[in-house]
């Protein structure tokens, strides 16, 4: 599928919940796993992430996203990005400890609508949030994907950050294993 991609801004909030649709991208998280406290993460509803969410993109420079169009115009998927700076959350997890911040930009998470699921547009995502980061000056892009043992799949709901062999297939190298299952994953720009 070619795909267009668009900054999310305020003006494209409704392209947003079309793509989450009424659960908010993965059981309500609205793009706020990595921006919350975990506590207060835990302890609220779809609402208020959503609420918490809407105002990143009224208030975020640069914008936190692309969201992707198909050749209709419809939105159809989305990709979280932005500083690394701007993932409190992140900052403060053992995934990245001992990645050294240089001003790089992170690729956190993927959403595609489920009616256009299995067409790979995480590799048109993937390549915009490239241009996109390179576009706004970040020295590299970082990933933090799901590393998986050879014909394993993915435990439900884990998808949204990708997986080593995809970020692979797009000169991402990995930098560090904080564990097992994931990998730290950089392409220079």
């Amino acid at each position: 599928m070619t795909v267009k991609t668009s900054p999310l801004t305020p003006d494209l909030w409704g392209d947003l919940e079309t793509v989450f649709g009424a659960s908010g991208a993965y059981a309500n998280c609205w793009c706020m796993w990595w921006r919350m406290p975990r506590k207060a993460f835990d302890a609220v509803g779809g609402d208020a992430k959503r609420a918490a969410f809407k105002a990143v993109v009224d208030d975020a420079a640069p914008p936190p996203g692309l969201l992707a169009y198909d050749a209709t115009g419809a939105p159809v998927a989305w990709v979280a990005l932005g500083p690394r700076s701007s993932y409190p959350t992140l900052q403060r997890s053992p995934t990245l400890k001992g990645v050294e911040d240089d001003g790089a930009w992170i690729a956190t998470c993927f959403f595609v609508h489920k009616a256009h699921r299995g067409g790979g547009l995480i590799h048109d995502l993937i390549e915009a949030a490239l241009a996109h980061a390179a576009a706004a000056g970040a020295p590299a892009l970082l990933s933090i994907p799901r590393v998986l043992e050879e014909g394993a799949r993915l435990p439900n709901g884990s998808d949204f950050v990708g997986t080593e062999t995809v970020f692979a297939a797009h000169g991402f190298e990995v930098v560090s294993r904080p564990r097992p299952t994931r990998a730290v994953m950089r392409r220079e720009l």
